[in-house]
């Protein structure tokens, strides 16, 4: 049983270090190592969906991550960033997969919506209409009618209370 991914479109070699920003002939062998595990670990990133998932993939530790963003080696940060946007599109393909066809069952529809919602929550949050000024005046009016109506209930349950201790007494 292997343990990287199996590759759907992400590819290792995508998420390689810029060569104009960090030639290959010049890199120590210790970098071009890092290079290849943090190639590796985004490909996985990718098509895994977590770090936890990616780090195992990789087989490498999760604080080698941590360290990488940390400290920008060879410059990940913006590459992790390219991963995420690739995560991102697979997971929105998979939603507009199954709105193209939503026979079969593979997973929870909902648990996908709010996984795409949570790597996307500018583009797929949900847009409530904020009330107008008339809403919130129509609101207050509605509960202070509904106070004095509660007040009034109450004073007639008393009164009638007291009738009741009056006849008996």
């Amino acid at each position: 049983m292997t343990t990287e991914p199996e590759s759907k479109g992400a590819d290792a070699r995508d998420f390689m270090p810029d060569g104009d920003s960090w030639p290959w002939d010049e890199l120590s062998l210790v970098h071009k190592q890092m290079a290849e595990k943090q190639a590796i670990f985004l490909a996985a990133y990718v098509e895994l969906g977590t770090v936890a998932a990616a780090v195992r993939a990789a087989r490498m530790s999760r604080t080698s991550h941590e360290w990488w963003m940390d400290h920008d080696s060879l410059g990940f940060r913006d590459r992790f960033q390219r991963a995420l946007e690739a995560r991102r599109d697979v997971v929105e393909g998979w939603v507009y997969d199954r709105l193209q066809d939503p026979k079969g069952n593979r997973g929870s529809d909902l648990l996908l919506m709010f996984a795409n919602k949570g790597l996307n929550p500018d583009k797929w949050a949900v847009m409530a209409p904020m009330p107008d000024s008339g809403s919130k005046e129509l609101l207050a009016q509605v509960l202070k009618l509904s106070k004095k109506e509660a007040k009034r209930e109450a004073v007639k349950e008393l009164q009638e209370r007291n009738e009741v201790e009056e006849s008996v007494g």
